[in-house]
C-alpha cells in the first residue's frame, strides 16, 4: 500500500490487513478445534498474531493524526 501515492490510501491498505490478519486467527482457532493443529502451535501463533495486530492499530493510530506544519 506504500506505494500507492497517499497516507490515506496507505492506512485503507492496513485495515485491509487487519482484516487478513483476523481472518487468520480464525482459521487458526477452528484449525485446532477440528484436530488440523495442535494446541502447541495454536498456543504459539495467536500471541504473535495479538502482537501484529497491536501494531498495526498503532501504525494506523499514528498516520491518522493530523500532520503538523
Amino acid at each position: 500500500g506504500t506505494g500507492r501515492g497517499t497516507r490515506r490510501d496507505y492506512v485503507s491498505f492496513l485495515r485491509i490487513a487487519q482484516g487478513s490478519l483476523r481472518e487468520l486467527e480464525t482459521l487458526v482457532l477452528l484449525s485446532e478445534r477440528v484436530g488440523l493443529m495442535k494446541r502447541a502451535m495454536s498456543e504459539s501463533l495467536l500471541p504473535r498474531i495479538d502482537s501484529v495486530a497491536r501494531l498495526l492499530n498503532r501504525l494506523i493510530e499514528s498516520l491518522s493524526l493530523p500532520l503538523t506544519p
